[in-house]
């Protein structure tokens, strides 16, 4: 039989909290855990000590492998937590494979997706009884690229956007040196996929949107430039994964002119912003209402397509920039693609969460826990109603399931060959059973 649970602590001893969130995962486990996932909350780096945490949980699992990472927010069960330590233990009639850690992640993907490879893929047999968790580094931008935003504005910058291009991707290949820049999860996963991993890949980037924070757990070490990987295998039991998207598709339809990395300088021909708010019909002094979000759009979500779906991308529209700062992957921005306007509102993202669980349910019988990936995104727009997604997930997955959710900055699902496997505006469920 397949088992699980989960526990979580709020103690603000860094020790005294792993240990706590442990012993509570234990009051419902019977046997001796294969595996503890890990989310501990960004904030809580502020007030934790993370090594003492890990600490705290080695304790009382010695003999556990540990992996996981930040989160923006901490989901058990049917409550959420900030500055809070959460863990879900696994065990029972389940293998755990192989779960390993690769260090300097930014350098070399490829290395790592023929590890990945080498390590998991003689154990599939295609029988839905095979799942991959990764956990990867978030965006760690440095505070000097995103001050040089207001450079980007200026006249120069947009003529001689080819050079100011290079100059900004030779800066950030020396900065990956040093485990800094943008993540390398879209190309790792699809290295995987045209490689013929072709079992579910679920996980999450392990840090917030502003690219300040983010670490990643692997046994009791702290990391914050890793990939870490494990499979689970199952005999006797089958997972089930589950993806939806919270927007609605308006039609309207934008085309990046200029950008230099993640900043879109030119829109249809025009100043970023004047061309995305000329497509909108919007007026540049409404965008000062967003000021709460971090200047966060969500009327104007950038959407890429690929054959199954629209993946809308967070747009940062700043009305003192005339340029925009996106997540987009840079590399699918330097492709100069044409992108489709998406929208989102509360309603759609409790409904996304709806569909995300009925579709991990659609291959698993009789469930005995749920892990789901839920953008960060998507919380800062519930807000006080992030306790009606939650609901919404218990009342599909059942009354006494165990709920382990990550807030994430970035959701990955493999999709298929040359799709886009790094998502935003996502929830990604598994479910196991």
């Amino acid at each position: 039989m397949l088992e699980a649970s989960v526990g979580f602590s709020t103690n603000s001893n860094s020790y005294l909290a792993g240990i706590e969130a442990t012993k509570e995962a234990l009051k419902d486990f019977s046997g001796t855990p294969k595996l503890a996932i890990i989310g501990i909350d960004l904030s809580a780096a502020n007030i934790y000590n993370l090594e003492n945490v890990l600490k705290g949980i080695k304790k009382e699992i010695p003999n556990t492998p540990l992996l996981g990472g930040g989160s923006i927010g901490i989901i058990i069960n049917n409550n959420v937590s900030i500055r809070a330590v959460g863990i879900l233990l696994l065990g029972g009639d389940i293998d755990v494979i192989e779960p390993q850690i690769w260090t300097k992640s930014r350098d070399n993907y490829e290395k790592i997706g023929q590890d990945i490879i080498k390590s998991y893929k003689s154990h599939l047999n295609k029988t839905l009884n095979e799942v991959i968790l990764l956990f990867t580094s978030g965006y760690r931008i440095p505070p000097e690229v995103l001050a040089q935003q207001k450079r980007f504005d200026s006249f120069g910058a947009r003529v001689f956007s080819s050079l100011v291009s290079r100059i900004f991707w030779s800066n950030m290949r020396n900065f990956a040196s040093e485990g800094k820049g943008f993540p390398i999860t879209q190309e790792l996963v699809e290295y995987l996929v045209e490689n013929g991993l072709n079992c579910p890949i679920v996980g999450t980037q392990c840090g917030d949107l502003s690219g300040v924070k983010t670490f990643e757990f692997f046994n009791e070490t702290v990391n914050y430039d890793s990939v870490i990987a494990c499979m689970l295998s199952s005999n006797n039991h089958k997972f089930g994964v589950g993806y939806d998207i919270g927007v609605r598709r308006t039609g309207k339809r934008i085309q990046i002119t200029k950008n230099v990395g993640p900043f879109l300088m030119g829109i249809n021909g025009k100043k970023a912003l004047d061309g995305l708010l000329e497509v909108m019909g919007h007026e540049k002094e409404a965008l000062n209402e967003l000021k709460h979000q971090g200047y966060i759009n969500f009327l104007s979500l950038l959407g890429l397509e690929d054959e199954d779906s629209i993946h809308p991308y967070v747009a940062v529209t700043d009305p003192q920039y005339d340029s925009i700062f996106t997540v987009l992957p840079p590399k699918m921005v330097e492709k100069k693609l044409e992108l489709e306007i998406c929208e989102a509102t509360g309603e759609i993202i409790l409904e996304s969460a709806r569909r995300a669980v009925k579709m991990a349910l659609e291959n698993v019988e009789d469930p005995k826990f749920l892990i789901y990936f839920d953008c960060s995104a998507r919380l800062s727009l519930l807000g006080d109603r992030i306790i009606d997604e939650i609901n919404v997930i218990r009342e599909e997955i059942g009354k006494d399931i165990p709920i382990f959710g990550f807030g994430s900055s970035g959701e990955i699902k493999n999709s298929t060959p040359g799709g886009y496997h790094l998502n935003n505006m996502s929830i990604i469920t598994l479910v196991g059973g």
